[in-house]
């Protein structure tokens, strides 16, 4: 990430210096050697497993996946589990198989389906390789056993109806368990069978009942797509010259789901203010990275209601940041400790491609 700042011109910088939320975001740009200690697998570590995968770069699907199924706490908390931890070359491999992106997968309304995926990969207790292979079976959260066995001085996990998934590293500890990287998205094929035919027309008949819910619900909502929305309001005309200068009108009128926070014509106000800028003079070539970084900070894949980001402690954003949430009072606010936190003004605004939330501050990547 450090090759953005070179975008930057000089003046630009000293106009920065004069502005402490943006002068820590640059300097944070060059601490990369801390950026790769939080993201390093390396011997015991005293974070959670939460932290550990989503705060790796090489799991950032499986870290989209763990909010979608609203399991930050499970992997979050105290009681000690074991994860079998698909990279992303796993879950991408998965999607060509199935045909779909990764925003299809982890849209909102697959929520359970990814749950299930992911209770398979988890059990409860502190086990370590040794501890999986002295077990005959071994039963996970989804309760549907998962073996682990050796061949060749290799170790795997599966099972023999669909198939096994090479450890490629093991034991990795965390302070509330240990993590298994599987080059592989495991999948209880044997329990989704039985659930097919024992409960296959209730299931069918609910999935039907759901479909029916929504589609009531979006003719009123789902009228465009975010950048319809944002293009067809006052309020929003500089966050919608920044997406066009930035070249990311394609991204917020396509098909793929995105949850967007937007910040209002008087938070961008507020931000020049402190820039000592105008928005002539932000937009211009040399900062139109810096743009982007900022937009994309205001974005994460898939479709997320204000109750699933409350649900959090905090969410990958489009530009790989993290966005910390918190609540004060009663109150919740999104941004970071090191450039501040924004208010939301208004929430759950339904688009076709996606749900918006509009925020009363702009943003800084920590």
């Amino acid at each position: 990430m450090i090759y953005r700042l070179f975008a930057i011109t000089l003046p630009l910088l000293l106009i920065f210096s004069s502005c402490e939320v943006v002068d820590t975001y640059i300097d944070d740009l060059h601490d990369t050697d801390n950026h790769n200690e939080k993201t390093a697998f390396d011997g015991d570590d005293d974070r959670n497993i939460l932290d550990l995968t989503t705060e790796n770069d090489d799991f950032s699907i499986l870290a989209d996946a763990i909010i979608i199924a609203d399991l930050q706490e499970t992997l979050g908390g105290e009681p000690y589990y074991t994860l079998f931890a698909p990279n992303n070359d796993a879950f991408k491999a998965l999607f060509d198989k199935m045909g779909v992106t990764a925003e299809d997968f982890l849209a909102a309304e697959n929520s359970n389906q990814v749950k299930e995926v992911l209770l398979y990969h988890i059990i409860e207790g502190k086990r370590l390789l040794e501890d999986l292979l002295g077990a005959d079976q071994i039963n996970t959260l989804l309760d549907a056993l998962v073996f682990v066995k050796e061949s060749e001085g290799n170790f795997y996990a599966g099972n023999d109806e669909n198939g096994f998934a090479w450890l490629v590293k093991t034991d990795v500890k965390a302070d509330n368990g240990v993590i298994h990287v599987v080059d592989t998205v495991l999948s209880s094929l044997a329990k989704d069978e039985e659930q097919d035919q024992g409960d296959g027309d209730e299931k069918e008949n609910d999935e039907t009942d759901n479909g029916d819910e929504s589609e009531e619900d979006e003719p009123e909502q789902k009228t465009g797509t975010i950048l319809d929305i944002v293009e067809n309001d006052a309020d929003f005309s500089i966050y919608t010259e920044a997406v066009k200068f930035a070249g990311l009108d394609q991204e917020l009128d396509g098909g793929g789901q995105r949850t967007v926070f937007v910040p209002t014509d008087q938070a961008f106000d507020e931000f020049f203010d402190n820039l000592g800028l105008t928005t002539e003079e932000f937009f211009v070539d040399a900062n139109r990275q810096q743009v982007i970084d900022i937009l994309e900070y205001h974005m994460i894949s898939g479709n997320r209601s204000i109750d699933h980001i409350q649900g959090t402690r905090r969410i990958r954003s489009v530009e790989r940041s993290f966005i910390e949430v918190k609540e004060v009072n009663g109150k919740f606010y999104i941004g970071n400790s090191a450039n501040g936190f924004a208010g939301f003004v208004e929430t759950d605004i339904d688009a076709a491609n996606g749900t918006m939330h509009i925020i009363d501050a702009v943003m800084l990547p920590d």
